[in-house]
C-alpha cells in the first residue's frame, strides 16, 4: 500500500475541485485480488499485522466500521476507499486507524462528521478534497497532512486536537504593540523537496468557513505554499512546537485572522500573513499562557 510523507476567489476554489483523480474506489464493485475479502460493503485487505479498508460500495448514510477484521486491528483507509459516496453522512472509524490514504473520502459531498480519528498520523493528498459538507475533525495525533487534503471543504469550521487550550481570560489587546516589531526573517521560498512532515500545499485552500486551526503540538513541522489560502474565516491559529517552516502563500487572503498562538521558538513575522488583520496590529501570544498575552519580538 502506497504511504504518503505528506479564495484568492472562491469561483477559482470551486473549479480546481474538479481535478482528475488516478485513485479508484468509491462506488463501483472492486476487483478483488486473492488477498482481499468482501465483507457486506466493505473490502478488506491484510497488511502485516494490521487490516485495510480497500473499498466501500454501500449507500447507508451512518456506518461504523469494525475495530478489527478477522482478529487483526483496522490500521489505514486506502486509496480512493469511499471516494464519489454522495450518501454517506457521517462515519465512525475504529481508533486504530494511524493512515487515512490519498482520496479516501475525496467528493463525499454529504458528508459532516467523521469519528475516530484522534489517533490518525496521516492525512494523504486529496483524502477530504471536495468534501462540502464536514464541518469539523480532530487531529489530535496528525504528523503529516498532504497536499490539498482538506481544499474545498466549504462547510469546515473547526481542526481541533486533545491538547487542550486554556480560555482567554478577556479579549486580546490590539494596536500599537506588534505594528512597531520589525520582523528579522523574511519568509521562506517553497522547498524544492518537501519536507518529510507538515501540512502540505493547498492543504486547506479555499476552506471559507474555517475559522480556528487547534494542530498537536509535536510532530507537523512546516505549513506549505497556500495551505491556508483563502480561508477568509479564519481566525485563531496554532503554531506546533516542531513548526520551522511557513511557504509562500500559506496565509494569502485569511484578512480575518486576528491571534497566533505561538509554541515555537522562532519568531514569524506579519510578512508570514498575507493580507491578516494580524498585520494590522494583532498579537502573538505565548501558547501556554493564554490569559497573559507575549508579544514575540525576536
Amino acid at each position: 500500500m502506497k504511504k504518503l510523507s505528506i479564495l484568492a476567489a472562491a469561483m477559482l476554489a470551486a473549479l480546481s475541485c474538479f481535478a482528475f483523480s488516478a485513485c479508484g474506489g468509491g462506488g463501483t464493485t472492486p476487483s478483488v485480488t486473492p488477498s482481499q475479502e468482501i465483507t457486506g460493503s466493505l473490502t478488506y485487505e491484510i497488511e502485516g499485522e494490521g487490516c485495510i479498508v480497500v473499498d466501500y460500495v454501500g449507500n447507508e448514510p451512518q456506518i461504523t466500521l469494525p475495530e478489527t477484521y478477522m482478529g487483526l486491528p483496522i490500521t489505514a483507509i486506502y486509496c480512493g476507499a469511499f471516494q464519489n459516496n454522495t450518501t454517506l453522512e457521517s462515519i465512525t472509524l475504529p481508533e486504530t486507524v494511524t493512515l487515512i490514504d490519498e482520496d479516501a473520502f475525496r467528493d463525499c459531498s454529504a458528508l459532516k462528521t467523521i469519528n475516530g480519528t484522534a489517533a490518525c498520523e496521516e492525512i494523504g493528498a486529496n483524502a477530504f478534497r471536495g468534501c462540502v459538507s464536514l464541518q469539523t475533525i480532530d487531529l489530535s495525533s496528525v504528523k503529516n497532512i498532504g497536499t490539498s487534503a482538506f481544499e474545498c471543504c466549504t462547510s469546515l469550521k473547526k481542526v481541533f486536537s486533545n491538547y487542550p487550550p486554556k480560555q482567554l481570560d478577556s479579549s486580546p489587546p490590539r494596536g500599537d504593540g506588534y505594528s512597531s516589531c520589525v520582523p528579522p526573517l523574511r519568509p521562506s521560498k517553497d522547498p524544492i523537496t518537501p519536507l518529510v512532515l507538515g501540512v502540505g500545499t493547498r492543504a486547506f485552500y479555499g476552506c471559507v468557513s474555517l475559522q480556528e486551526v487547534f494542530l498537536p503540538r509535536e510532530g507537523i513541522t512546516f505549513f506549505g505554499a497556500g495551505a491556508f489560502q483563502g480561508c477568509s474565516s479564519l481566525q485563531k491559529i496554532y503554531l506546533p512546537e516542531t513548526l520551522t517552516d511557513i511557504y509562500q502563500g500559506a496565509f494569502q487572503g485569511c484578512s480575518a485572522l486576528e491571534c497566533v498562538f505561538n509554541a515555537t521558538d522562532k519568531y514569524f513575522g506579519e510578512e508570514y500573513f498575507g493580507n491578516a488583520t494580524i498585520s494590522k496590529g494583532g498579537w502573538f501570544y505565548d501558547y501556554d499562557n493564554y490569559g497573559k498575552p507575549t508579544l514575540k519580538n525576536n
